[in-house]
């Protein structure tokens, strides 16, 4: 009974998560680096704006371009 709890438990507790990160995934803003090949990205959830504005510029101009890896 007590391996049946835990199993059910830790099943709740990942459709759980996995519902909430889809929540999250599906009403953030992501700004995503201009230069081809480079991975950098910023997601924001509940910006306004002016926030936002200011990320797109921050990805726009990031110092370091981190190359996509490729398998």
């Amino acid at each position: 009974m007590a391996l049946t709890t835990a199993c059910a438990l830790a099943l709740f507790a990942n459709v759980t998560c996995s519902i909430n990160h889809l929540v999250e995934v599906a009403f953030a803003t992501t700004h995503r680096c201009q230069v081809s090949g480079c991975s950098f990205r910023v997601r924001l959830s509940d910006a306004d704006a002016a926030e936002s504005r200011r990320w797109q510029e921050a990805a726009a101009a990031h110092p370091r371009h981190v190359p996509t890896s490729r398998s």
